[in-house]
C-alpha cells in the first residue's frame, strides 16, 4: 500500500486558508507556510514546505511575477526560489500562472494543475459565489 501523499499549502489568501482547514478536518495532515496562521502545522521555511508531495499555491500564483502571491507571509516568496525547490514526481495546484512560469514547473518534471483552467472546479466556484452573494443580498 502506498503511503498518504504529504500536502504543503504555500502562500495564499484566505481561500487558500480555507482549503488548508478542510484538508485538515479531513484528517489529512497539512503543512502550511506563509499563510493566514491556522491550527495546523506551520513551515518554519520554503525549503521544509517544498518537502511535501503536493504543493498548494494560490490564486493568483504571482501578482508581480517575481513573488509567490503571499499576502500573510513575513517575508516575500520569490518565484525563482519555489520553482527551484520543485521535484519531479510533484503535483502542483496554483492558480492564474503564465505561461513560462507554467512551462518551467512543467520542466522541472512536475504534474500542473491550474485551479482557472480546470472548468468543472471554475463552475463550481462560481456556483458557490453566486449562493455566497445572493445570502449577502437578502440581508440587505
Amino acid at each position: 500500500m502506498e503511503p498518504e501523499k504529504t500536502i504543503s499549502v504555500i502562500g495564499g489568501d484566505t481561500r487558500i486558508y480555507f482549503t488548508a482547514k478542510r484538508f485538515l478536518s479531513l484528517g489529512r495532515p497539512v503543512l502550511c507556510f506563509s499563510t493566514k496562521p491556522y491550527e495546523g502545522r506551520m513551515a518554519k521555511t520554503l525549503d521544509e514546505a517544498m518537502r511535501a508531495d503536493i504543493i498548494v499555491f494560490g490564486v493568483p500564483f504571482s501578482k508581480d511575477g517575481r513573488t509567490v502571491f503571499a499576502p500573510f507571509a513575513e517575508q516575500n516568496i520569490y518565484i525563482k526560489d519555489a520553482l527551484g525547490a520543485l521535484k519531479p514526481g510533484h503535483i502542483v495546484f496554483a492558480g492564474m500562472q503564465d505561461e513560462a512560469t507554467r512551462g518551467r514547473m512543467e520542466a522541472a518534471g512536475t504534474r500542473v494543475f491550474d485551479y482557472m483552467r480546470d472548468e468543472p472546479l471554475t463552475a463550481a466556484n462560481a456556483a458557490l459565489t453566486a449562493e455566497a452573494l445572493t445570502e449577502i443580498l437578502k440581508k440587505e
